[in-house]
């Protein structure tokens, strides 16, 4: 529910009071054409003498005691009764009485349409104009769904009927109307898409009764838009927003990126092009508050990496990546560091991928999964002796996001490395975690290493066998002679 704001000024007493003493000296000042009303009985005409220094006093609880004391004395079916909850309706206005000026009203009103010389049509409609703002507001107060609706439904049935008795509706009657049944439709936990539409329908009328139409009417019509997910729609009145007020409405800038955000939400997966203009728009939205200065927090920036990443702007991502890691306008943290070398990697620079890595070492010196990554690139680039040197500090540190996958990177390392027993201790530990005891790749590895393990140790073997028959120590015999 969008908050509602008081669109008409309520039925005002003071001007209802010279009303009521010319109906004392005059009862035919109040009528719908040219009818007379009805005379008051004397004991009516008796209490309203009585009631204008009370209303002088602004002592609304006398007058309202004086007024219900007459009320059961009235004829139900009268003008008395009529004229009677009328004044009970406008007083309880004055003290914030909601509920009972809309049941005064109410029966007022009925009374009304069944004679039609007790009010003037311009109080009749007055009053049915109170009666949608009134119910609109204990809409808005309440927190019982149930209630909520019933109000709010009563609220559009009024204004409705004002517009519908109108020769001349006013925006901010079509945008009341608009409004209500927008409250009404999402009064409920699942929004009534048609009641959205018919409130779409009559915003964009009252739309056309401006040629500067206020910005809650815009905003209304957003809303919506964006019930109907028609994001499109939205986002061209938020850039027509936006625009208007670049620096005095900073709200808009981010209502306008997260609406092409949601619009890259709804793209097809078979229509990619689709899914990278929304993200573009996107980057151009952001952009454009940063030149006026909003849109410049740590997130915000880090939402414009990504933005690049997505769009597949990977050079102006890392660049945008870097700066803000480096001059804080992107948190430091350890996920970020490690996107920038995953960054850099796309880029194919792996030395600036290490340098970034190196970097975040420094600032998280206890995490293993950044000794982890130098050592990935360090294998890629056939620099094994530093790889295994990596992934054995990654072991050694721990706070790894896979620790099996750098058991066995480091025992295939080891491998490589003719550092055979390593191999064996890392294949070990990686076979006692969980995934180890399903790898059939880890089974082939530690095949591998264990044939390996078994030549080398017969080949020690033949050394030292060798070794102990003196042969190749300098001192073994001299061949024999032919």
């Amino acid at each position: 529910m969008i908050p509602f704001t008081r669109l008409f000024r309520p039925i005002s007493l003071l001007a209802w009071l010279p009303v009521i003493a010319l109906a004392l000296a005059s009862p035919s000042v109040v009528r719908a054409a040219d009818d007379e009303p009805p005379e008051l009985a004397e004991k009516t005409n008796d209490a309203f003498s009585k009631l204008q220094p009370l209303l002088d006093a602004k002592n609304w609880d006398g007058a309202l005691n004086l007024l219900n004391g007459i009320l059961p004395s009235t004829d139900p079916d009268s003008y008395d009764r009529a004229l009677v909850l009328d004044t009970i309706a406008r007083i309880s206005i004055q003290k914030d009485d909601t509920e009972h000026a809309v049941a005064a009203w109410e029966q007022a009103l009925a009374l009304g349409d069944q004679h039609h010389n007790y009010f003037k049509a311009k109080d009749m409609l007055d009053v049915v104009l109170s009666l949608a703002q009134s119910y609109s507001q204990m809409g808005q107060n309440t927190k019982d769904p149930v209630q909520q609706r019933e109000y709010f439904t009563k609220a559009g049935m009024y204004i409705k009927r004002w517009l519908g008795s109108t020769s001349n509706p006013t925006l901010e009657t079509e945008y009341f109307y608009a409004e209500v049944l927008y409250s009404q439709a999402t009064a409920t936990p699942k929004p009534d898409l048609g009641l959205i539409r018919e409130a779409q329908q009559q915003a964009e009328k009252a739309l056309r009764l401006s040629v500067h139409p206020p910005e809650k009417l815009y905003l209304l019509l957003i809303a919506t838009y964006q019930q109907l997910q028609d994001f499109d729609h939205a986002a061209d009145l938020f850039e027509y927003l936006a625009q208007e007020n670049p620096v005095k409405s900073p709200s808009y800038w981010p209502q306008l990126w997260q609406t092409y955000m949601n619009l890259a939400s709804t793209a097809d997966e078979k229509n990619p092009d689709k899914l990278r203009i929304d993200y573009i728009r996107g980057i151009n939205a952001m952009e454009r508050a940063q030149t006026y200065g909003q849109m410049k927090s740590n997130k915000d920036y880090y939402n414009l990496f990504t933005m690049y990443y997505t769009a597949g702007q990977y050079g102006k991502a890392t660049d945008i990546l870097s700066a803000g890691l480096h001059d804080g306008t992107i948190e430091s943290t350890l996920e970020h560091w490690l996107y920038l070398a995953d960054c850099y990697r796309l880029v194919a620079d792996n030395d600036k991928a290490i340098g970034a890595l190196k970097d975040a070492e420094a600032r998280f010196p206890d995490s293993g999964e950044i000794d982890f990554q130098i050592a990935q690139i360090y294998w890629q680039d056939e620099k094994t002796a530093e790889a295994y040197q990596y992934f054995a500090d990654a072991v050694r540190k721990g706070n790894l996001h896979n620790l099996f996958n750098t058991y066995q990177y480091m025992a295939s390392v080891a491998y490589d490395l003719e550092k055979f027993q390593e191999a064996e201790d890392a294949v070990q530990k990686a076979s006692e975690l969980p995934e180890g005891r399903s790898s059939t790749q880890l089974g082939r590895l530690k095949a591998s290493i264990d044939q390996a393990l078994q030549l080398q140790k017969q080949q020690e073997a033949v050394k030292a066998a060798a070794a102990a028959a003196g042969v190749g120590n300098g001192n073994a015999a001299p061949p024999a002679n032919p």
